[in-house]
């Protein structure tokens, strides 16, 4: 299984991964990470041309592009040896601010991965990460924090739709099961939970445990996406209240627009759409994620515990009053089972082992 990992810098992609090689390290999984910023930063010592990760970007494109191909050819040779590996790179930089390449399609076509992923974070996360590197400090305004975000995981969707593979989205908060199953239990079917948070904040708080305690047992059974991993949005719009000078009414229409096409995003990555609606008091937010859901293929379930209006049927392929219902139909049906087999345990044989690797064997911490 082999994954390209993208995402722009201060998204804390690398944190994300050591979390993804501890359950491998667990399930005795061999799985090498390769960091092909620390690799190039690397070669040009081993070369004799070192450079400073605060200077690397400012070399000559040539410059980049060679040292870049040369790990590149690394990665490929090693990746051949190793059953499990995950590359992870940028697709581009805003630097100087201009945006510039930092992928090769002839590499990426050798490398040949099994699916691609684009690791996000938060707006203020990924802002205080780079304000802690000399590298980044108060190099970029938050429009171009926000917009590189987006930039990295739309070329890396376009390179995965040209290479005929998957593409998926992962907030840094998820917990690293989800890039694992995806990896290590791919019949797991991928799932998609939708609440109306705001309204049961305000109509039965209490139903905010139950919510929570629903995602657990969901993902039991499923891989599951959750909008609520990223909640930059809320944070916003009270700092905009409070006349924060940062949080523009252009920056606010930034951050709505990307909240709506990231959902949508993980929806389309999605198998199915579970709707946990326990409140009568309708949501926009998630309607428009049902009807979104249900008119691109995919088939939606839903708790609801009142009466049930036509056009929500409409948009509905089940509703039940109770999560348990609902688990015990996607269990009858046969769309959720219990796992009897655990992941393949392959252990490399000692030539492997002995091998140098990327750099980041599963449980091996990689450089800052």
């Amino acid at each position: 299984m082999r994954v390209v990992c993208t995402g722009s810098s201060g998204s804390d992609r690398m944190g994300y991964l050591e979390g993804v090689q501890e359950l491998a390290r667990q399930a005795a999984i061999p799985l090498e990470v390769c960091n092909v910023g620390d690799m190039m930063l690397q070669k040009a010592e081993d070369i004799g041309s070192p450079v400073s990760r605060e200077k690397i970007l400012d070399l000559p494109t040539s410059s980049l592009e060679w040292l870049r191909g040369t790990v590149f050819e690394e990665i490929v040779r090693k990746a051949a040896s190793h059953e499990n590996a995950i590359v992870a790179t940028h697709t581009c930089f805003r630097w100087k601010k201009f945006l510039s390449p930092a992928f090769d399609t002839y590499y990426l076509s050798r490398l040949d991965p099994d699916f691609y992923v684009t690791i996000i974070d938060d707006y203020d996360a990924i802002q205080r990460r780079l304000d802690q590197t000399k590298q980044w400090r108060g190099r970029l305004q938050l429009w171009e924090i926000l917009i590189w975000r987006d930039e990295e995981a739309l070329i890396t969707k376009i390179l995965a739709q040209n290479f005929r593979k998957p593409h998926y989205v992962i907030a840094r908060e998820e917990p690293p099961e989800i890039l694992f199953d995806l990896m290590f239990k791919p019949d797991r079917k991928k799932a998609y939970l939708s609440h109306p948070i705001t309204a049961i904040e305000k109509e039965q708080p209490e139903q905010l445990r139950k919510a929570q305690d629903f995602l657990i047992e969901l993902r039991k059974y499923l891989t599951v996406f959750n909008p609520l991993a990223m909640t930059e949005l809320e944070r916003a719009r009270r700092l905009r209240e409070k006349d924060d000078k940062e949080i523009t009414g252009e920056i606010m229409r930034i951050l709505e627009d990307q909240t709506v096409a990231r959902d949508y995003q993980f929806i389309d990555q999605s198998d199915l759409v579970i709707v946990y609606y326990p409140v009568k008091e309708p949501s926009p937010g998630v309607l428009s994620e049902l009807i979104h859901g249900f008119s691109h293929d995919k088939e939606v379930y839903m708790v609801f515990p009142y009466e049930i209006s036509p056009f929500l049927q409409f948009y509905c392929t089940e509703i039940f009053p109770t999560g348990e219902e609902l688990i015990k139909y996607l269990q009858k049906g046969g769309i959720i089972r219990s796992e009897q087999k655990k992941p393949s345990t392959r252990k490399p044989n000692q030539s492997e082992a002995e091998e140098e690797g990327c750099g980041h064997e599963a449980g091996h911490k990689h450089r800052p």
